[in-house]
């Protein structure tokens, strides 16, 4: 209830909101089998990193420390973001539990990598867009 994404077009009003505690999904503290100390957070992201392309992905969850460092997972749904979130902690938790007995989860780890790669291409077009507008001839 109350976790449908609404769109916003007021750039006060998504940045006020967005700086709120309503867009943590779960935020996880534990420490794991080999005693690292492990953050566990997913959150809201505010904007569609699919880039319009098909079923927006708005929902990420990070890893911060132990072995899955840095880790990244992406979900269209707030239900799918809390479901995966609980599928990490255990993973977490376990150390080495595999993603391929946890769909969900295999599939936001895929989402992200096909996320990161289509921002990093766009960026890249960008640049080159920009380059080329700057360009003047010498002569």
């Amino acid at each position: 209830m109350g976790h449908e994404p609404i769109l916003c077009e007021d750039l006060a009003t998504w940045t006020a909101w967005m700086e709120t505690p309503h867009r943590l999904v779960r935020d996880t503290q534990l420490i794991d089998a080999a005693h690292n100390r492990v953050r566990v957070c997913t959150a809201f992201l505010g904007v569609d990193v699919n880039f319009g392309d098909g079923q927006p992905i708005l929902f990420e969850t990070v890893i911060f420390g132990g072995p899955c460092d840095w880790e990244l997972y992406r979900y269209c749904t707030w239900e799918e973001a809390e479901q995966g979130h609980g599928a990490i902690v255990e993973r977490c938790k376990l150390r080495d539990a595999g993603l391929k007995d946890q769909p969900l989860v295999f599939k936001a780890g895929e989402l992200a990598q096909l996320t990161v790669k289509k921002a990093s291409q766009m960026a890249i077009t960008s640049l080159v867009e920009q380059s080329f507008n700057h360009y003047e001839p010498l002569g």
